[in-house]
Formats: structure tokens, C-alpha cells, sequence
């Protein structure tokens, strides 16, 4: 009589076993993987907006700036948060707030509806977000004020940390601190 090939009790065991920690760090590594790209998607929103400011600016012919947002628990505006007057680097700690001055507004101050867009960093992201300008400033000619603005973004405990250099022209680099 043949002998019937099959798993012994202490064969399935082991192979389960070895799935179990198989699959624990997979899952371990995905949750890393889906906050960086949180991080990333952060990061390319203020890009973006930075780029729309600068548009705005050029198309409506009127300063254009980018602040500090201060935004209530529900996300909604509130304005430009307050930056103590200690030298760089700002911390801009809920997002980043783009609005224009419009005619008759007062000059670089947000006002009722001046608003153009807001990226905001979620409370639970620990996002860090540094700059070395208290607040960015377009010209009516797309200009920035600044010869250059650095935005550091970085998270300690996930060892993550990217720079977006903008320049006068309005042209953004990103790369690794």
C-alpha cells in the first residue's frame, strides 16, 4: 500500500508561524508607507498653492501673500497666525493660508474675503513645518519679496524630512534636508 504525501500538524504550525510574522511586518511597513505619503501629499499641496499665489498675483494684479494659517478645530479660517518676533526659523505649525489684498483692504493683513486657498496639516499628522519668511509676499509682476523662502517639513519619529526652496521667480525646488 502507497504511502498518501501530506502536512504533518507540527509542518502546518510552523509555516503559520511564519506567515504570522511575515504579515506583522508587512502591516508594520504599510502604516509607515500610508503616513509618508500623507506627508508628501502635504508637502505638494503647498507647493501648489505657493505656484497659485504667484499666478494670482500676476492675474490680478495685486499682492499676493502666504501666511501662518491660524484655523479653528473645525478648519475653518481665521486668519494669519500671530509669529513671535524671534529670528527664523516660523514655525507654521496648522498650514499654509493664501490670500490677496483687495482695493481699499489694508496691505498685507487678511481681511474677509480675501481668501484664495488654505492646505491645512491635520492635527494628528505631527507634521513640523518651518520657514524661514514670516510671511511670503507675490508683487503685482509675480515677483516674490524675498530673494528665497525655505519650508522645511520634517517628522522625528519617522525619521522623514523634505525642504521646498522657492525663489524669487517663483520656481520651487523640493529634495531631502
Amino acid at each position: 500500500m502507497a504511502r498518501q504525501q501530506a502536512f504533518t500538524l507540527l509542518e502546518m504550525l510552523v509555516t503559520l508561524a511564519l506567515l504570522a510574522i511575515v504579515t506583522a511586518f508587512v502591516v508594520a511597513d504599510l502604516g509607515r508607507t500610508a503616513r509618508l505619503n500623507r506627508y508628501h501629499a502635504v508637502l505638494n499641496g503647498m507647493a501648489v498653492n505657493v505656484a497659485l499665489a504667484r499666478s494670482e498675483a500676476r492675474m490680478r494684479r495685486l499682492p499676493v501673500h502666504a501666511c501662518a494659517a491660524n484655523l479653528k478645530s473645525n478648519l475653518d479660517v481665521q486668519g494669519c497666525q500671530a509669529q513671535t518676533a524671534t529670528p527664523a526659523p516660523y514655525r507654521w505649525e496648522e498650514g499654509l493660508m493664501i490670500f490677496y489684498d483687495k482695493v481699499g483692504g489694508r496691505s498685507g493683513v487678511y481681511d474677509s474675503k480675501e481668501l484664495l486657498a488654505v492646505t491645512p496639516i491635520e492635527p494628528g499628522l505631527h507634521l513640523l513645518l518651518t520657514t524661514s519668511q514670516r510671511i511670503v509676499t507675490f508683487n503685482p509682476d509675480g515677483m516674490m519679496q524675498a530673494s528665497q523662502v525655505r519650508f522645511e517639513f520634517s517628522v522625528p519619529q519617522d525619521g522623514w524630512c523634505q525642504r521646498l526652496v522657492i525663489f524669487k521667480t517663483g520656481i520651487s525646488r523640493q529634495g531631502d534636508c
